[in-house]
C-alpha cells in the first residue's frame, strides 16, 4: 500500500539541507524557478549569438526576446503590457509576436547581412 505523502508549498526554511531541497523539488516543482530563488543552485543565464538570433526566423515571442535582450520573464510582459517592451509588440490572437529584424536593429545589427 502506497501512502501519498504531504508536499509543503513552502521551500524547506534551510537550504543547506540539500536532501530537504531534493526532496522538495522532486515533487514537481520547476527546478529553474526553485534555483532562481536560491533554493538549489544557479541557473545559467543563456548568452544568444547574432547568428542565433538571425536563426529565429522572422518573429518570435515575449519570452525569446527577453531571454535576447537579457530581461526576466516577469519584467518582460509587464514591459509589454504597459507598452514600454524596447521593440514593437504584436498581439495575434492571445499570442504576443516579436519581429527578430526590430531585436537585430535594437542590438545595432543589420538584420540582412551576415556578420563577418
Amino acid at each position: 500500500m502506497v501512502l501519498a505523502r504531504v508536499i509543503p508549498r513552502q521551500p524547506p526554511s534551510s537550504v543547506t539541507d540539500r536532501s530537504a531541497v531534493v526532496r522538495w523539488l522532486g515533487a514537481g516543482r520547476c527546478i529553474r524557478n526553485a534555483a532562481a530563488r536560491g533554493e538549489g543552485g544557479s541557473v545559467a543565464k543563456r548568452v544568444w549569438t547574432i547568428d542565433e538570433v538571425r536563426r529565429l526566423g522572422m518573429a518570435t515571442d515575449v519570452e525569446t526576446a527577453a531571454s535576447i535582450l537579457r530581461i526576466g520573464r516577469t519584467t518582460a510582459y509587464k514591459l509589454v503590457g504597459e507598452g514600454d517592451f524596447p521593440v514593437p509588440v504584436l498581439r495575434v490572437g492571445k499570442r504576443y509576436v516579436i519581429a527578430v529584424e526590430n531585436l537585430l536593429t535594437l542590438l545595432g545589427v543589420d538584420g540582412s547581412k551576415e556578420d563577418q
